[in-house]
C-alpha cells in the first residue's frame, strides 16, 4: 500500500497484475501431420497442447479406428477428442471435438512383407503388467528382408507399446476395457507394399465399476456433455457404453432429442445414463444407470451461425485440393465439394465449410453442422506465377495491417514474382517463392494468410513510427492476395491506412 502524498487522505493498493487464461480451442491445439495411409491405418497428429483421448469418423467404413482400403483416393475426415490440460480457463470444462482432413491414396505399392495368421488377443492386469509378442512369428518377409516394425497406437492412454528388434511390448496402465492396436511391417524395396496385423488388448482391473469412486470400486467419469436449447443431447466421456437416456432412474427410455427449452431463461435437466460395464472390470456386462445434471439455455440462447466464427487461412491448390484452414469457433468437419479439378485460368471456387457447432449451452444449436460459404481463388496450373518482380519482408509477419508499426525490423529484400501489375493492384494475384536471377522454377508462397509488407524494389529500409507508406499484401497457403493494404506509420501507435 502507497500513500499518495504527504496531505493527500488517499491510499492505492496494487497487485503486480496478471495475465488472464485463455481458453483453448482447436486453433490453439493445432492439430498437425495427421496422415491416413493407403491400409486405412491412422496416424495420430501432433499437437501444441492437449492430449488425445479417441477419435471417431462418421465414415461407414471405420470400425477399430481406422479406414478400409479405397480404389479412388479419398478425404477422410476424423473427429479427435482433446483432454483440456491445466492452464486454461476451460479446463475441467470436459473436452474439444477438433477435426482433420487427410487424404487416403489407392495402393500402388507392390510385393513387400504379408501377414502370417494373426496375433491372438492380449490380455493384461491393469497397472503396469506386460505382454511380449514375438512379431517375426506374424509377418513373413517378401523379395526383400522386412527392415522394421511400425506402432500404431489409438489408445496412448489405455496401453503403452514398444518394440526392441522383433518384439513387441505392451504394458497395460490404470483404465480397464478391451481396445485394438496395430503393427506394422516394412521392408527397404522400391515401392513395396506394408502389412498391418490389429491386436485386441484387453486390460482387466480388480475393481467394479460405478457411478461414484469408492473403496473397490471406479468411476465411468461421465465428464462433459450437454443438452442444447432444442434438447439435443451430446454425450459425455465415460467408460462403457451407453444404452439408453431416461428423466428418472426407473422411466422409460427417451431419445434425442429432448424437449425444447422453450423458456427465455436455462433450466437445469438431470438425465440418467444406462451404461454397460466394459471388458476388463470385476462386473464386466453389468448395468449401471449414472445420472448428470446439465443447464439447458432457454429461447434466449442465440443460434450459431457464419457470422459467429471466423474462417481463416483456406486455400485451394493447383491441383484443386482444398486447405480447410481454421476457424475462431467451432469445428471444420468437411467441405462440399471435397475438391475441384485443376484449371489452366485463375478461378474463384465458391466453397462450403461445415461446422460442427461446440458442445456448448451458449448455443441454442449445439453440435449442429452449420455450412458456411466462403469464395478463394483457385491458381491455374500453367505458369501461376507471373513475370513481375517484387520484393518481400519475410523476418516479420502480421497478424493484422496494424501489426507493422509496432515493432522496428528488417527491409523488403526477398524477391518473389506475381501476376500483380502492381503493389495497389493484387487482390487475387499469384505470389511464388523464387531465386533472384536465375530462371528456376517457381513455386506458390505458403503465405498462411497473414500479412506481409511488399515492395516494387528492394528496399533494406526497416519500417518504424516514423516510416512513410508502403504496401501489405495478404497471402493465403496457396499464394492468392486476398487483401491489399495501404499503410503509413508515420504519427506513431497502429499506423492508418485503408485497403484498396
Amino acid at each position: 500500500m502507497s500513500k499518495i502524498n504527504a496531505r493527500s487522505p488517499f491510499y492505492l493498493t496494487y497487485v503486480t497484475p496478471t495475465k488472464p487464461s485463455p481458453a483453448l480451442d482447436c486453433t490453439k491445439v493445432n492439430l498437425s501431420d495427421y496422415t491416413v495411409d493407403t491400409n486405412g491405418t491412422v496416424s495420430l497428429p501432433n499437437l501444441d497442447f492437449g492430449y488425445i483421448e479417441s477419435f471417431t469418423s462418421t465414415a461407414s467404413d471405420f470400425a477399430n479406428d481406422k479406414f478400409a482400403s479405397v480404389s479412388s483416393q479419398t478425404v477422410r475426415t476424423v473427429v479427435f477428442k482433446i483432454v483440456i490440460p491445466n492452464g486454461f480457463s476451460n479446463f475441467g470444462t470436459g473436452y474439444l471435438l477438433c477435426s482433420k482432413n487427410a487424404t487416403q491414396q489407392v495402393g500402388d505399392c507392390s510385393g513387400g512383407p504379408t501377414t502370417n495368421g494373426t496375433i491372438p488377443s492380449q490380455s493384461m492386469t491393469a497397472g503396469g503388467d506386460t505382454d511380449t509378442v514375438n512379431l517375426a512369428s506374424y509377418f513373413n518377409a517378401g523379395s526383400v528382408a522386412i527392415a522394421g516394425y511400425r506402432i500404431v497406437n489409438p489408445h496412448k492412454s489405455f496401453v503403452e507399446m514398444s518394440i526392441s528388434s522383433s518384439t513387441l511390448t505392451l504394458t497395460s496402465l490404470n483404465v480397464g476395457g478391451t481396445n485394438v492396436v496395430y503393427v506394422q511391417a516394412f521392408d527397404n524395396g522400391a515401392n513395396t507394399c506394408i502389412a498391418i496385423q490389429a491386436i485386441s488388448v484387453t486390460v482387466n482391473v480388480s475393481n467394479n465399476l460405478g457411478c461414484t469412486a469408492s473403496t473397490g470400486v471406479d468411476s465411468v467419469g461421465l465428464t462433459g456433455g450437454a443438452i442444447a436449447q432444442d434438447g439435443t443431447i451430446t454425450n459425455p466421456s465415460l467408460i462403457g457404453t451407453i444404452t439408453q437416456y431416461r428423466l428418472t432412474s426407473g422411466g422409460s427410455a427417451v431419445t434425442s432429442p429432448l424437449a425444447a427449452n422453450s423458456g427465455s431463461s436455462a433450466q437445469n435437466v438431470t438425465l440418467f445414463f444406462v451404461i454397460t460395464v466394459p471388458a476388463g472390470y470385476g462386473n464386466a456386462g453389468a448395468t449401471l444407470i449414472c445420472s448428470k445434471v446439465f443447464s439447458q439455455l432457454g429461447s434466449s440462447a442465440f443460434a450459431f451461425d457464419c457470422t459467429t466464427t471466423i474462417l481463416t487461412n483456406q486455400s485451394v491448390y493447383t491441383d484443386g485440393t482444398i486447405k480447410t484452414g481454421n476457424t475462431l469457433r467451432g469445428v471444420i468437419e468437411s467441405t462440399t465439394p471435397i475438391k475441384f479439378d485443376p484449371v489452366t485460368t485463375l478461378t474463384q471456387r465458391s466453397i462450403a465449410f461445415n461446422i460442427r457447432v461446440p458442445n456448448s449451452s451458449a448455443y441454442s444449436n449445439a453440435n449442429a453442422l452449420v455450412p458456411c460459404t466462403k469464395s478463394i481463388a483457385q491458381p491455374p496450373t500453367s505458369n501461376p506465377c507471373g513475370s513481375n518482380l517484387y520484393f518481400i519482408q519475410q523476418s516479420f509477419v502480421g497478424e493484422a495491417p496494424e501489426d507493422f508499426c509496432q515493432n522496428s525490423f528488417g527491409g523488403a529484400s526477398t524477391p518473389i514474382k506475381s501476376t500483380a501489375s502492381g503493389l495497389g493492384d493484387a487482390t487475387n494475384a499469384t505470389v511464388c517463392s523464387t531465386v533472384f536471377g536465375t530462371t528456376d522454377p517457381a513455386a506458390p508462397w505458403v503465405g498462411r494468410d497473414k500479412y506481409y509488407r511488399v515492395e516494387s524494389f528492394e528496399n533494406k529500409s526497416s519500417i518504424s513510427s516514423s516510416s512513410g507508406p508502403f504496401h501489405i499484401w495478404r497471402i493465403s497457403s496457396s499464394g492468392i492476395v486476398t487483401e491489399v493494404y495501404r499503410w503509413d506509420c508515420q504519427g506513431g501507435g497502429n499506423g492508418n491506412g485503408f485497403q484498396l
